[in-house]
């Protein structure tokens, strides 16, 4: 069996496929025109995380080796909300598997020695968070609004101290 849904608010084909015996999700964006570069490598970068390395070991056990569904379904929602309000200032991100199956969406700027992750848990049990830093100096924020991580990515282009 297989869903397909488009969102048109976003612009993302999510292709959700039922196999017989596991659960496959496919998103991709149907218009890639539409979306800044910037945004469309860190959308991409979060993708290539359902990826499964060839050089790593299955047989780890203490290894996660994919993120959860709901990670990566709330990285996208997340991407997609914050690219809605930055449009074109939307920096280029990095993401990390986080060791339970959450993932990191990172960004930083050398230059101003600033750092901003948004921490999205494995499950809707855990809090979302967002950590920043300036130099040596950090603040982490649970359960984050929108808006704060928006204007958190927004400090991070400029010299502002940390706020």
């Amino acid at each position: 069996m297989s869903k397909v849904r488009i969102n048109k608010q976003y612009n993302l084909l999510c292709c959700i496929k039922f196999p017989e015996s596991s659960y496959y999700q496919e998103i991709r964006i149907v218009n890639p025109q539409n979306f800044s570069k910037d945004f469309l490598i860190t959308f991409d970068r979060v993708l290539n995380l359902t990826e499964i390395d060839p050089d790593l070991d299955e047989e780890e056990e203490d290894e996660i080796l994919n993120p959860s569904n709901y990670a990566i379904s709330q990285s996208v929602e997340k991407l997609t909300q914050l690219y809605q309000k930055l449009n074109q200032s939307f920096p280029r991100g990095f993401s990390s598997l986080e060791s339970r199956g959450g993932v990191d969406l990172i960004w930083s700027n050398q230059d101003f020695d600033k750092e901003v992750w948004v921490k999205i848990p494995f499950n809707s049990q855990l809090e979302e968070s967002v950590y920043y830093r300036k130099g040596n100096d950090s603040e982490l924020i649970k359960n984050p609004s929108l808006e704060k991580v928006s204007d958190l990515l927004f400090w991070l282009s400029n010299q502002q101290p940390i706020i």
